[in-house]
């Protein structure tokens, strides 16, 4: 059966998250906001006599983050009913999951688009990776004539930029449209806490980056972007190199995502030190 899932229901969350580790990354948070009692969504689990199979969060951004570790749940009709309440545009699993849960509800969706996409942990510390401080990368930056803005005590202020670098990079990451004042709101924020960086030349924003989501244990890396015309210098490197330090310098795992496609990001990744882990797969769907 599927059930609202409470406070009481915790220790079987946690559990069932440990058997599936890199599995339920995108559960993290909103387990963590189910301890602290404020969740921004609905959070469901499936039991099957006593046992939890499977967890379902249909958050207040249209998206529905799940996995399961039996086929049993996907022949439960609340399940079929809950996502056709919710209607979610994103779907975001592991890649079986999200292919089984495709199975039984394609002839609900009118148009769907899918990216697969790698987890990959930093385990870099584990080869004798090490990871530059961020003063050194500040320092690289500044030496190729870049300011890096974001470490230290003057983050800065971005509402002076041209707000079309920002309005590309929603653009480019596909994300639902919100006005400029709400996007330099929420990236300044993230700025004075150190979790949003963004690369400037002659006064002007060329690249950014930002610790996307964090819990007790995980950092997620993400955001990384770069003005057409500064690709290739190693910007994108650098961002992802001083994020994941402000992620291990807090006691956090660093984490990322990137489209299988892109063969270059994960080669940038992985001589940083970041390992794939587990494939996923975001589905954009209509219905």
């Amino acid at each position: 059966m599927l059930y609202s899932l409470q406070q009481k229901h915790l220790p079987e969350i946690k559990y069932y998250m440990a058997q599936h580790f890199f599995e339920t990354v995108y559960l993290r948070k909103p387990a963590e906001w189910l301890s602290e009692g404020d969740v921004p969504g609905t959070f469901y689990g499936f039991f099957d006599e006593g046992q939890l199979l499977g967890l379902f969060y249909f958050s207040n951004k249209n998206s529905l983050l799940f996995h399961y570790s039996d086929d049993r749940v996907l022949r439960n009709m609340d399940l079929l009913r809950a996502v056709r309440h919710y209607k979610p545009q994103f779907i975001k699993g592991e890649k079986h999951v999200t292919d089984g849960l495709y199975r039984i509800l394609c002839r609900s969706f009118s148009d769907i688009r899918e990216a697969d996409v790698s987890l990959m942990v930093y385990e870099g510390e584990h080869a004798g990776n090490v990871i530059p401080e961020n003063t050194a990368v500040e320092t690289m930056l500044s030496q190729a004539g870049f300011e890096l803005l974001g470490l230290g005590s003057g983050a800065g202020i971005l509402s002076g930029h041209s707000p079309q670098f920002f309005l590309d990079v929603e653009t480019a990451f596909g994300r639902q449209r919100q006005s400029v004042n709400d996007i330099l709101k929420r990236n300044q924020q993230l700025l004075e806490e150190g979790s949003y960086l963004i690369v400037l030349k002659d006064g002007s924003p060329v690249a950014q980056g930002l610790i996307e989501e964090e819990t007790a244990e995980t950092a997620i890396v993400g955001g990384i972007y770069t003005v057409k015309s500064y690709r290739r210098q190693g910007l994108g490197a650098h961002v992802s190199e001083a994020l994941t330090k402000t992620a291990l310098d807090r006691g956090k795992t660093p984490m990322l995502f990137v489209e299988k496609r892109n063969v270059e990001a994960r080669s940038v990744y992985e001589k940083l030190g970041y390992v794939c882990r587990a494939d996923y797969c975001v589905m954009t769907v209509a219905y």
